[in-house]
């Protein structure tokens, strides 16, 4: 199936159906061709207005359940111009209208016909079986009231719904109902998530109706209940739960007297407790984050928390900052921080799915002050102050999906987290006996960003419980699992995009942790690149504590593997893939990026959806030498950068003193009473609160539960204990040879994927954007930009090529390790040469003739830089071929000044320049003197706005100089040349540039550059 882009099964309301494919599959009534619409024609529109109503775009994947309640029904009622409560009848009639008489299985056979033709058709519009699939998810919801989880139960339900005989709906159910699920999961996996993730579990072993159960089973107001649940345990969003793992959980959660009645209603049915386990475990894996509820639940969950994370590069050392969880975390807000000296205004902009953060937070609170400080943010929304309470000891877990670390007041087996405590405080012991690797400690004396008189403790994998008891609001309870099973991996280097599965590169294995209650068990690794899979390890623990394997000390190669944990009631097992360039994802070549260099654009890489629309009007570029034509920059930095900004005065807020609870721990605590429920049972939980600092702590009313951890706190050997090895040390070193060849194993991906494996190096956005622009510059990554707004949409691994420069054989782009040993087996010598901030430099002393000979399907090119810099158009050329857009209306806008290098405060923006808006994401945008006439704007990146600034201005000369001496041409730090031009400038020698200070700048040096290809850059980004 091949679908353009930008199609998202566009929804234009309510009105006529597109065509499918071809006529049987479009109408089986062929014999209709002109009149009032048949049944047929009127159930297409019903099954149309359905889908798209279910399954609305969205920007983020999400799982969709298909069920006929809460939102959804009203966009269909909207859409059909009904009544709420007429939307099921209507259908209902509409359906049963077309069902087949002619024998006992063939009453939805007009269904799966249609289906099967759109299956081999064009695909436009969603699959004809949605409406109908609809009214089999009814019927599962309504089976939950009726008589137990049975296969009668449920074909009863579908025939009373559709007045039908019970055992012509079974027969006619089995024959049809798989490929019409199957239409739907094979609809929205083709359109990448941008309707929706399908549902494809099903519940228990029923083989026909799980799937529908599946959809049904948890309604669309207890989901978003669900996210509180999620919120109250500290489950990391995306989190790949078991249901033994959230059966407890669940079990905790779901009382009379905290839980939603629906939810609390079908846990009392002990047959359905699995299933729901089940769904609840989907749901969680496809949660971002949000805590939807607008109510008293979307309140109760709102929190600050610590986020920490590690960076590199030039700013390398930790960022420590607030990340909150407020009701409508998408609506940026101005709130009221309150310090010592009154309420101070500060805005709040989204940031992580469901949280907000402060904007330009370093401005106004110190690292010192985060950690230290009692935080209380009036939020308008939320209505209320919340707060964080400071901690002498805070637990942080890492999160897999944005590699930042996150405070949590409880973890599980396996998660990697992170201790940041005072120095004076002592926790060594606890840490040896929960964690399974070792750990890394930095202080605020040796890392940037850490607080003095403050340590941080990273690296550690929770696979053991600790043997002293400690109370609720002891700040080392939050490294208590809340979990006594696992199967779990945590470091190592994943490879994105392929769902849940267990890809990694060969090279960064990840640790996995097992555990397992009820004493004795074993773990196997199974080699599974053969007809009948190979045992390679068993791994035992006698007395049943966690056991962490560190698949990196098993010298294992790229290939598919197995764990497996046998268990008399439910094995746990996991299929493990490790890759590398030469062991890639997938068979396939990577895809070439199209390169269409008819319009300007392609400069800055980026690519209209449809390359024919591209600007062939642009100024060609006369491709003769250019040298006596083209001036050079100027020897030395024009512009004077002032590096005195003008900042916000930082503000103090309260500090707890050293005889508070906050730093000793002695807190006073009021307990709520428990509530026993109709048969003299205390379930669920009681909320104890700090009347001092205003922490708060849950209790199991569990008296077993209670007596339990009791006595594992004393007799250890009872169940999951503490761990009693150290395996090898977790985290991701910034190895830059290492991220090539991920990306080179990959082969291509999306910008999200892209992101995903940086992340894991360092997850700020600074640090993506480098990778993105040093791979490219070097021909190891083809980007492809989205004019629309010049970020990276796509990209793929550069194809490997050799290029002569000053009389040096490079090998340039992407060089998979295959290649790199099938060319040392010829006979050539490569030679490597480290480089900061970059993969080694590869060169070779064989000539080009012996490489081609050897490698036929290489291209040699001499001079690419020279043969590149000629092809450059002029940069207004680029900037007048950027989609126009409305000048949007913006609180805070800055507007660039070349001649000091610093984004300037500006009351509007009625002059032609670079403009840049602050946010969570920050927006720059280029006018030019027609756009500001027109009230336009066109969004660019930041090296694209910083370089097209006095080009716009006309007022002065390109950001550029040049030392002919050192041959190398400088720009501003921050300031790196867009696109095309940049890779120009470093294909000069074929090195990544580099920083240098100076007394009066910060510079980035091209190196190696000649006067010509210099005078040339520097005459296009000027013209």
């Amino acid at each position: 199936m091949t679908l353009p882009d930008d199609y998202h099964g566009l929804d234009h309301g309510p009105g006529p159906v597109l065509p499918v494919a071809t006529p049987s599959a479009a109408a089986p009534d062929a014999a209709h061709t002109q009149g009032a619409p048949t049944p047929w024609d009127r159930y297409l529109a019903w099954n149309r207005d359905v889908a798209l109503a279910v399954y609305p775009a969205a920007p983020a994947e999400r799982l969709v359940f298909l069920d006929l309640e809460g939102d959804s029904l009203d966009r269909i009622a909207e859409r059909r111009g009904l009544p709420r409560e007429q939307v099921v009848p209507a259908l209902v009639e509409t359906v049963t209208r077309l069902l087949d008489p002619a024998t006992m299985s063939s009453a939805f056979r007009r269904f799966a016909r249609a289906t099967d033709a759109w299956h081999n058709g064009e695909q436009t519009d969603p699959p004809p079986g949605v409406a109908l699939l609809a009214l089999f998810s009814l019927a599962a919801e309504r089976m939950k009231a009726g008589d137990g989880i049975r296969a009668t139960n449920y074909y009863g339900q579908l025939a009373r719904l559709l007045d039908q005989d019970t055992e012509r709906m079974s027969l006619s159910y089995r024959e049809s109902s798989p490929i019409l699920w199957d239409s739907l999961t094979h609809w929205l996996t083709a359109l990448q998530g941008r309707r929706g993730r399908p549902v494809t579990f099903s519940i228990g072993h029923f083989e026909y109706i799980g799937r529908a159960m599946a959809q049904a089973l948890v309604r669309d107001t207890d989901r978003r209940r669900l996210e509180s649940f999620f919120v109250d345990f500290d489950l990391s969003p995306h989190s790949d739960m078991t249901t033994s793992q959230l059966l407890p959980l669940l079990d905790a959660w779901l009382t009379p007297a905290y839980a939603p009645a629906h939810l609390s209603s079908l846990w009392a049915q002990e047959e359905l407790r699995h299933p729901l386990t089940q769904s609840v475990a989907e749901i969680l894996r496809s949660w971002d984050g949000t805590v939807s509820a607008s109510d008293s639940q979307g309140v109760g969950a709102a929190q600050i928390r610590l986020a920490l994370a590690r960076r590199s590069g030039l700013q390398r050392g930790w960022s420590i900052w607030l990340t909150m969880r407020l009701p409508r975390a998408s609506e940026p807000r101005t709130a009221t921080i309150q310090a010592t000296d009154g309420g101070v205004e500060v805005s709040l902009v989204p940031s992580r799915p469901g949280e907000l953060q402060i904007q330009s937070l370093r401005d106004i609170l110190t690292p010192d002050q985060l950690v230290t400080g009692r935080i209380d943010i009036n939020d308008p929304i939320a209505g209320r102050i919340v707060s964080r309470v400071p901690r002498s000891i805070v637990v942080l877990r890492r999160e897999e999906a944005s590699a930042d670390w996150i405070e949590v007041s409880q973890v599980r087996l396996g998660d990697e987290v992170a201790v940041l405590a005072r120095e004076d405080q002592s926790f060594e012991q606890t840490l040896r006996e929960v964690s399974a690797t070792a750990w890394t400690e930095v202080t605020g004396a040796d890392a940037v960003g850490i607080p003095q008189g403050w340590r941080l403790v990273h690296g550690v994998t929770v696979a053991g419980r600790p043997t002293e008891e400690f109370g609720h609001f002891h700040d080392l309870s939050a490294l208590i699992p809340i979990t006594h099973s696992t199967l779990s991996a945590s470091g190592g280097l994943r490879l994105p995009g392929h769902g849940r599965e267990w890809r990694y590169h060969a090279d960064r294995p990840p640790t996995v942790t097992v555990a397992r209650p009820g004493g004795q068990f074993d773990a196997y690794l199974f080699d599974l690149e053969h007809k009948n899979p190979i045992p390679i390890e068993r791994f035992r623990s006698v007395s049943g504590e966690p056991r962490a394997i560190a698949l990196d000390e098993l010298g294992l190669e790229p290939g598919s593997y197995g764990l497996r944990v046998p268990d008399s009631q439910e094995a746990m097992e996991r299929r493990l893939w490790l890759h590398d360039s030469a062991h890639p994802t997938s068979s396939e070549a990577a895809p070439q990026v199209p390169q269409n260099w008819d319009g300007p654009l392609w400069a800055i890489n980026a690519y209209p959806l449809d390359a024919s629309s591209a600007d062939a009007s642009a100024p060609r570029v006369d491709t003769t030498s250019t040298q006596a034509a083209f001036e050079l920059p100027p020897p030395a930095p024009w512009w004077r950068r002032s590096r005195e900004a003008p900042r916000r005065r930082p503000i103090q807020v309260a500090i707890p003193d050293s005889g508070s609870c906050a730093y000793t721990g002695r807190h006073h605590e009021q307990l709520e009473d428990a509530r026993p429920d109709s048969r003299g049972r205390y379930p669920g939980t009681s909320l104890g609160v700090c009347i001092t600092c205003g922490r708060t702590k849950r209790y199991s009313n569990s008296y077993w539960s209670n007596t339990r951890r009791w006595n594992l706190a004393r007799n250890p050997s009872e169940g999951s204990s503490a761990s009693t090895q150290t395996v090898s040390a977790l985290g991701t070193d910034l190895d830059w040879n290492l991220l090539l060849d991920a990306l080179l194993t990959m082969g291509s991906g999306s910008a999200s994927q892209l992101r995903g494996l940086t992340q894991q190096f360092d997850p700020s956005a600074r640090f993506y954007h480098e990778v993105a622009a040093t791979l490219s510059d070097l021909g190891q990554l083809e980007l492809v930009r989205d004019p629309a707004t010049c970020e990276v949409r796509s990209w793929a691994a550069g194809p490997p090529s050799i290029a002569v420069i000053d009389s040096e054989v490079l090998l340039l782009g992407g060089w998979p390790r295959s290649l790199v040993r099938e060319f040392i087996a010829s006979g050539a010598q490569i030679c490597r040469e480290p480089q900061e901030g970059a993969p080694d430099r590869l060169t070779t002393t064989a000539d080009a003739t012996r490489i081609t000979e050897a490698l036929s399907d290489l291209s040699v090119t001499a001079d690419p830089a020279r043969h590149l810099a000629r092809r450059l158009p002029p940069l207004s050329a680029v900037v007048a071929a950027l989609p126009a857009i409305t000048m949007p209306s913006i609180a805070t806008l800055e507007r660039y000044e070349p001649s000091v290098d610093r984004w300037e405060h500006v009351t509007s923006g009625d002059a032609p320049g670079a403009y840049r808006a602050d946010g969570y994401s920050r927006l720059y945008l280029l006018r030019t003197e027609e756009d500001v006439r027109l009230g336009a704007a066109r969004v660019a990146n930041v090296a694209l706005a910083k370089h097209a600034a006095p080009v716009l201005q006309q007022s002065a000369q390109p950001l550029l100089a040049y030392d002919r001496r050192a041959r190398t041409l400088s720009v501003p730090l921050g300031a790196l040349l867009p696109g095309e031009y940049s890779r120009a400038a470093t294909l000069a020698s074929g090195r990544t540039p580099r920083r240098r200070d100076t007394a009066d700048h910060s510079l980035v040096d091209y190196l190696g550059v000649p006067p010509d290809i210099a005078a040339h850059i520097y005459h296009q980004i000027g013209a």
